[in-house]
């Protein structure tokens, strides 16, 4: 069976009710016809702007929720992502594309299948795989290969200069969408004065804010790959510059973690 949304001539279909729909019909226990519309979903929303964020995340994480019922459903995304990965053995692919994959991949749970990919590439294309390591970072820091990460990396100094870039730059815009939303909570205020039903609006609940969160993530992943490419006093220096930044207990102990995961992948590897 393959399912596909009937609508008018000439215009198109909602991709985000279908993609409602199919959550909808995993709640209902309607295994197979919440599969075939992820399928459709995943198929037709690849070159859509209004849903490139969704596509790789919550629609992801709503189909391995669905796979979690139904094996079939975990079947059919294994087989997406293999054949997106054949594109790279075969000698195509490219960075979006592998982008896709490792999200794929962590969803899976199987991040080491994007370490693996990124090897792929790199004999096939080193220049392309300077693109994909951005997708394929956290999967090497987890399967150990420090060094790697450091070739890709570059100059550590500049890496971290970057983070706090950033972190500037997320700082500005969160404060930017937090006036905003409080000039709007002001106007719905006012309305509800004079409008009851705008009395029966909920509070805007603003979103949280991620500079601080990434700056932190990121500061503690370049840490763990210097400590592991045992450049330990790097490590520490910008551990200095980061706490100077931003006072995180994540930060105080990244130097002393990213001693312990080395170990232990030097042991797993043994």
């Amino acid at each position: 069976m393959t399912w596909s949304p009937t609508f008018p001539p000439g215009e198109q279909p909602d991709l985000q009710k279908v993609l409602t729909a199919a959550k909808s019909l995993t709640e209902e226990g309607s295994y197979e016809e919440a599969l075939q519309r992820y399928l459709w979903y995943f198929d037709h929303s690849r070159d859509d702007d209004t849903q490139r964020g969704v596509r790789l995340s919550f629609a992801l994480l709503d189909w391995v929720k669905l796979a979690g019922h139904y094996p079939k459903a975990k079947q059919a995304l294994i087989a997406i992502r293999d054949a997106e990965a054949r594109q790279f053995s075969d000698g195509g692919g490219y960075a979006e594309l592998f982008h896709e994959i490792s999200a794929i991949n962590t969803y899976l749970n199987d991040r080491k299948a994007t370490a693996m990919l990124l090897g792929t590439v790199e004999q096939k294309d080193p220049a392309l795989a300077g693109q994909c390591y951005f997708w394929a970072r956290e999967a090497l820091i987890q399967n150990g290969e420090y060094e790697k990460c450091l070739h890709y990396l570059g100059d550590p100094e500049a890496a971290f200069q970057q983070i706090c870039t950033s972190r500037e730059q997320r700082q500005t815009l969160e404060s930017r969408q937090a006036e905003r939303q409080q000039q709007l909570t002001k106007r719905l205020q006012s309305l509800a004065q004079t409008n009851r039903p705008f009395a029966r609006v909920p509070p805007l609940i603003a979103p949280p804010p991620f500079a601080d969160e990434n700056f932190v993530r990121e500061t503690c992943q370049l840490i763990e790959i210097l400590v592991g490419a045992d450049r330990k006093a790097e490590a520490e220096a910008i551990q200095s510059r980061a706490l100077a930044v931003l006072e995180d207990p994540r930060l105080k102990l990244a130097v002393g973690d990213a001693t312990e995961q080395f170990l232990k992948h030097s042991q797993n590897n043994k």
